[in-house]
């Protein structure tokens, strides 16, 4: 099997506990800082704000036993298991990690590396954590090796020839047992480890796939069986319901197969069960477009694959894509996508769009030369930002074009916001919402345009219906010492009933901070 370690184990709910345990597993891994030992079946308690090192902590593989890594997430009054163990895929010769929920149904599966144990072939590194927003991640840090998609494409496209892939020039090798012969001598393992792979999971549900990128998350479901033209997505009880601002909007796309298979087959609001769009065979780059009719800031994206019919190449090697502009090729952000390995046969891809720009136009548009299908592709507009445009106040300002406003003006997150100077060792920002509400949840974006630790780390979001805080705040959530991902965007669910008119977001440690937007949603 696979040797998959897990090098660190972070908590960074504000309020909640990350458990971890090895369960009928023999393995003796060890705290780096303590040296103490895991013992099997022990349950190790990662406190809040908490992170981990662990030397020979290996996700648990596939046996008569059931062995298990069994990890536990608790907040809110919630409790939430998750269960992975590596297994074995006898079509790929490939081992892979797999996610359990706590009644035993496979929901999530990433590759973790060719069968076999061997240093420099298939051992990684992976990181275990808990996010401010409740969300439990597996991701992988790095990897030995080549990934089952690179070997098989060398397979497949060499006979004895040149090929270039990741910096690494393989000559003269003449297929798969080649390149797995190689890579045991050493001779692939320089240059060629893949990092930033992930696999995560959002509650007890449907697992979350990382693209790499701070202004989405996405993740794969689904369809009940028992009723396939159910489209679900978790939007947190006593949270704003999402609107469809798709649903039956003018569509377009690059070409039609036939009468039975138009553009807006994929956004009528009917059934997923059977139809959709279908470009023609012989279109390389398919791609299909939305009109909003105006700027509209999304929440999520949901495209629904094909439910009459299983194509793989249907559901991987797309993107997302967002313009004010319909022809994209004037400009565009990507917004999501899925490269590589296709998801789940009658799958929903799940984009949570974390930038809150405005735009009117979404494309589904292919990557590769491979044909595409769109069952049903669903876009939720944003709530409604309490924060934007509201009165805003800070403790300094760098300079004109960093004031206070620019971290709640609605504009794009790409560049600019809010900064102190810097030697503000006690900054902070604050906003009037007029009024007292009822919070639903808290979004503060983070730098764009540089990549500065010490403003993502040490800083705590308060709220008061008293404009000087001094005279009393509740803290709302918490960023601890541990810098979150560069462009990252700390989301947090905000369950206190209470209504508050004044929300502000102080650093905790004299260090330089910066915010690129702070939105704030009611319930």
């Amino acid at each position: 099997m696979a040797i998959c370690f897990i090098e660190n184990v972070v908590n960074d709910h504000p309020t909640g506990t990350l458990t971890f345990q090895l369960h009928d597993f023999d393995q003796r891994p060890k705290d780096k800082a303590t040296g103490h030992e895991v013992q099997r079946d022990t349950s190790i308690v990662i406190p809040r704000g908490e992170e981990r090192e662990y030397q020979d902590l290996m996700i648990p593989w596939d046996n008569a036993r059931d062995q298990h890594l069994l990890v536990i997430a608790e907040f809110n009054g919630k409790r939430i298991e998750h269960r992975f163990k590596i297994y074995a895929r006898p079509e790929t010769a490939w081992d892979y990690v797999h996610h359990f929920n706590a009644g035993g149904e496979l929901v999530a599966w990433v590759e973790a590396g060719t069968q076999g144990n061997a240093q420099g072939i298939n051992w990684s590194g992976w990181e275990l954590w808990l996010d401010s927003r409740g969300k439990v991640a597996l991701r992988r840090k790095w990897r030995q090796g080549l990934s089952h998609k690179d070997a098989v494409l060398l397979g497949l496209g060499i006979a004895g020839g040149v090929v270039v892939l990741s910096g690494v020039v393989l000559a003269g090798i003449g297929g798969i047992a080649g390149v797995v012969a190689g890579a045991a001598t050493g001779s692939l393992a320089a240059g060629a480890t893949v990092a930033g792979g992930v696999v995560a999971l959002v509650g007890a549900g449907a697992g979350l796939v990382s693209m790499g990128l701070s202004t989405f998350t996405t993740f794969w479901s689904v369809l009940a069986p028992s009723d396939p033209a159910a489209v679900q997505l978790d939007t947190n009880a006593g949270k704003p319901t999402l609107i469809d601002v798709a649903a039956g909007k003018p569509a377009y796309g690059s070409s039609q197969y036939s009468a039975d298979y138009p553009p807006q087959r994929a956004n009528d609001g009917g059934s997923a069960a059977s139809g959709g769009w279908s470009p023609t065979g012989e279109d390389r780059r398919p791609f299909w477009q939305v009109d909003l009719g105006q700027p509209t800031s999304l929440n999520a994206i949901q495209l629904v694959s094909r439910q009459d019919g299983d194509q793989p190449e249907t559901r991987r090697n797309f993107q997302i894509w967002a313009s004010n502009n319909p022809d994209m090729s004037h400009g565009h952000v990507v917004l999501g996508g899925l490269d590589g390995e296709a998801g789940p046969n009658k799958g929903i891809f799940n984009l949570q769009v974390l930038d809150p720009t405005p735009y009117r136009y979404i494309r589904a548009v292919k990557t590769v030369d491979e044909y595409f299908f769109i069952a049903k592709l669903h876009a939720y507009a944003r709530p409604t930002d309490l924060a934007a445009g509201k009165p805003a106040v800070a403790s300094s300002v760098y300079s004109p074009e960093y004031t206070a406003n620019k971290a709640n003006d609605g504009g794009p997150i790409a560049s600019g916001g809010w900064s102190p100077v810097g030697g503000d060792n006690a900054s902070f920002w604050q906003v009037d919402l007029g009024e007292a509400r009822a919070l639903g949840r808290i979004d503060l974006v983070t730098r764009q345009d540089g990549d500065q630790p010490e403003t993502r780390q040490n800083f705590a979001i308060l709220a008061s219906n008293n404009p000087d805080m001094s005279h009393g705040h509740v803290v709302l959530a918490v960023q601890g010492p541990r810098p979150r991902p560069f462009r990252d965007v700390f989301m947090a669910e905000i369950d206190d009933p209470t209504p508050y008119r004044y929300i502000a977001v102080v650093k905790t440690r004299p260090e330089y901070f910066f915010i690129a937007k702070l939105c704030v949603y009611g319930r």
